[in-house]
């Protein structure tokens, strides 16, 4: 267990690979992002689902909904594969979100491609 913890402090984890998937609903309007990490799956699984609704009170506005599951697998390394998880959701929460409104900025201004993300 502590060569695992220095092992993740030493590499800080700066590439990982996930598996995600998205699907949308036209019917719904809705859009529904889920990924899983696949780096260190054998320690620890991280699966977060991103929910994109119109807002029921007010339907010229979208309802966002963040969701993860942290399952760990080694004794003793919970609390700090959480804390590890916890910082990073917070981290890249703020670029998805940007990333999701530029995203809806270019398809409002007509002038969407997916070449140009």
């Amino acid at each position: 267990s502590s060569r695992v913890l220095w092992t993740l402090a030493v590499t800080q984890l700066e590439n990982c690979f996930v598996l995600e998937s998205s699907v949308v609903n036209p019917h719904e309007k809705s859009l529904v992002l889920r990924s899983k990490n696949m780096s260190f799956a054998n320690l620890f699984s991280v699966e977060e689902t991103c929910t994109y609704t119109i807002d029921p009170e007010n339907p010229g506005w979208t309802k966002y909904k963040q969701e993860a599951a942290i399952t760990v697998s080694v004794p003793g390394l919970g609390s700090t594969a959480e804390g590890w998880s916890i910082s990073n959701f917070q981290k890249n929460a703020k670029k998805g979100l940007d990333t999701m409104e530029q995203l809806c900025d270019k398809i409002k201004r007509g002038n969407f491609s997916p070449l140009s993300l």
